[in-house]
């Protein structure tokens, strides 16, 4: 890299570095250029503030030490002006041819003046990255100082935030706990509460069983006759015709009481004696007779029914086994005594149908 002419006469004298500025200080005696400070003693605000006499007059520190008695240049009046023109610019000719003898002597005494700016460049440059390196760096330290202490605040508060949390956690791990304790306490109570209610509707169950049969039993000395199409005829009458077709000898003494059901067509006749039922009902084949119930429709013979008086229970579940009975193809349902039976046909035996769950006996593959 080589220097120019041009820029050896804008080098600063005491930096030796390019003046790029065209606001810069010279001295009159040897013509030099210079920074303002700190380059040399005179800084910019000063030299604004200088009058146009005092800046042609300023001397760089090399000269004033050479010359220390001689202060700022007075300048000359116009007659001397103009009387010494001519030696004042020969004067300043050769001083200026002096300078640059001076500046070139200067630039030939260092052997390598190329490579002394260049170090010098390199050296400030290096200054000045070394600068902006620690500038950079005090910035870095202090935002990883910013950073540090971030970090710090949002870990007490993660650390707090954590307790918090472990604590409510804590709490609601007791509070399920509890309740599932409580639950599982009030499902043991619900199961035996369960276990009671089941033994209680077994024994309810068995208590109406007991009731049903001790209804049934009031109504076992009691015959239903039904489909009787003359309810005006005398119960009598209607025992004789009975007596006529059966040959069993009912007396007035064998009948405790007859009742009239005029809206169903039934009669119930109670005998005293369980045994006088008992002949009269065997008598009876498959419970119905011929009977001729008045001289109406010519004397024509109706047919009644004589069954079993049941109970209300009873009578629906004989309604529910017939109907059983007839979806599994069996053959036989009757009543006896108030018990209510079933079987499948002639050769297979009879079952006792008590409640509804015996309803399951009566199946088709039986």
């Amino acid at each position: 890299m080589s220097v120019t002419e041009e820029q050896i006469k804008n080098i600063c004298g005491q930096c030796l570095l390019e003046i790029k500025s065209n606001f810069f200080v010279r001295c009159y005696y040897c013509n030099g250029q210079y920074h303002f400070s700190p380059c040399c003693s005179l800084s910019e605000s000063s030299y604004k503030s200088m009058s146009h006499t005092k800046r042609v007059g300023w001397r760089c520190q090399k000269c004033t030490s050479k010359s220390p008695n001689i202060g700022y240049l007075v300048l000359p009046s116009e007659n001397e002006h103009h009387q010494h023109n001519s030696g004042s610019q020969q004067s300043k000719q050769q001083r200026t041819e002096s300078d640059e003898a001076n500046c070139s002597k200067r630039f030939k005494n260092n052997n390598t003046p190329t490579s002394s700016l260049n170090k010098n460049n390199e050296s400030l440059s290096q200054n000045r990255d070394i600068e902006e390196f620690k500038i950079g760096f005090v910035k870095l330290e202090n935002c990883i100082k910013q950073l540090t202490e971030s970090i710090t605040t949002m870990s007490t508060k993660l650390d707090e935030t954590r307790e918090d949390m472990n604590k409510n956690v804590s709490t609601l791990t007791t509070q399920i706990l509890d309740l599932y304790e409580r639950d599982r306490e009030r499902s043991e109570q619900i199961q035996k509460l369960n276990e009671k209610d089941q033994e209680r509707c077994a024994q309810i169950q068995i208590l109406n069983q007991r009731i049903e049969k001790l209804e049934q039993k009031a109504l076992n000395k009691n015959i239903e006759i039904s489909n009787v199409k003359n309810m005006n005829i005398e119960v009598s009458e209607l025992v004789a015709k009975i007596v006529e077709k059966t040959g069993v000898q009912i007396c007035n003494s064998d009948i405790e009481r007859t009742v009239k059901i005029d809206k169903k067509n039934k009669i119930i006749i109670e005998f005293s004696s369980i045994s006088k039922k008992r002949e009269v009902m065997k008598k009876i084949n498959r419970h119905r007779l011929q009977v001729c119930q008045g001289v109406d429709e010519g004397g024509i013979e109706n047919t009644i029914f004589l069954n079993d008086e049941l109970t209300p229970h009873n009578r629906r579940l004989l309604w529910m086994t017939k109907t059983r009975a007839k979806e599994c193809k069996w053959k036989f349902v009757w009543v006896r005594n108030g018990c209510i039976y079933a079987r499948k046909n002639e050769n297979s035996r009879f079952i006792l149908i008590n409640n509804t769950a015996d309803l399951e006996s009566i199946s088709e593959t039986m």
